[in-house]
């Protein structure tokens, strides 16, 4: 029996993922994601309300996820598809024991780097479009 394909792959978009990574590197630079623990954006990403509670917990601004949106919906999908993969091993794959925003970093990079987005997302310089 094969493996159903999640809904985010080929839905999810490139700018979205980005965005998410400048805020959350931004919120990391500023001194903010100081005691987000892993276990605290496990249990928001569990409660579907992660995004809303970054915003308030760091004082960014998702633009490309935010809340009510399609775009958001999938990105918490594909953050849970990640994280019942990675199934707490974190420190082992990514590095990351202690600060959640760095390991939604690392989540983020593996939802990239495994190409589950939509390539058509991807802005090309140059290109029709």
């Amino acid at each position: 029996m094969s493996e159903s394909i999640p809904e985010f792959v080929d839905k999810l978009h490139i700018v979205s993922l980005t965005d998410a990574l400048f805020m959350l590197n931004g919120a990391i630079d500023a001194g903010r994601s100081e005691g987000v623990t892993l276990q605290e954006v496990h249990a928001h990403l569990e409660e579907g309300d992660l995004v809303e509670h970054l915003e308030q917990r760091l004082g960014v601004q998702f633009s490309g996820v935010r809340s009510g949106t399609e775009q958001n919906k999938l990105f918490i999908e594909a953050l849970k598809y990640v994280r019942d993969v990675i199934d707490g091993r974190e420190r082992r794959k990514f590095g990351v024991e202690h600060n959640g925003v760095c390991m939604l970093i690392a989540y983020i990079t593996e939802i990239i780097q495994s190409a589950s987005w939509n390539i058509d997302s991807l802005p090309m310089h140059g290109q029709p479009g």
